[in-house]
């Protein structure tokens, strides 16, 4: 695996770190999405304990999707914000030591260069984003079958889609 990995980071670059530190802050990010979990169980257990107290009443609903997924998930944006960073640092790299900048662009190969500083960090942004948005949909099917239906709000079933329209707003979905 090694030696597949030096193929896309600059030549002498400690990859392994590299790797491992991304993986490392991924993990982070991931456990600071966690709040989401903890926000909804704080909801779910105020209404259901109105709910055994009291007779239903209009004004006892779970609070919306979106206010409970608040800000849940900016540990992922923060990671893919640090990515053109890295690959700064990978270009800034060539230059340090024995100048291997001067040997990426005699190669017969031009986009070399740019493989090794852009490859590592664009696949962290690519990992970021499929991992936010399987643990967006993950979190939505816990509020959606999780929660009572008596006490949903009436537009619970497009919650995600209002969501997914404020993450990415190049899909929209009216």
């Amino acid at each position: 695996m090694k030696h597949k990995l030096t193929l896309y980071m600059p030549v002498g670059f400690r990859s392994k770190d590299e790797i491992n530190a991304i993986l490392f802050v991924m993990t982070g990010a991931t456990i600071g999405s966690l709040r989401f979990l903890l926000d909804y169980k704080n909801d779910y257990y105020r209404v259901v304990e109105r709910m055994n107290l009291t007779s239903f009443h209009e004004s006892l609903m779970m609070s919306s999707f979106v206010s409970l997924y608040g800000h849940s998930m900016m540990g992922f944006l923060l990671v893919a914000a640090a990515m053109p960073l890295l690959m700064l640092l990978h270009y800034l790299y060539h230059f340090q030591g024995s100048k291997s900048i001067y040997l990426m662009k005699r190669l017969p190969d031009r986009l070399e260069l740019l493989r090794r500083c852009c490859l590592v960090p664009v696949c962290a942004m690519a990992a970021c984003l499929l991992l936010c948005l399987l643990l967006t949909f993950t979190y939505y099917a816990v509020y959606m079958l999780v929660t009572p239906d008596e006490v949903l709000p009436p537009d619970a079933g497009t919650q995600l889609l209002l969501l997914l329209e404020r993450l990415l707003p190049f899909l929209r979905v009216t």
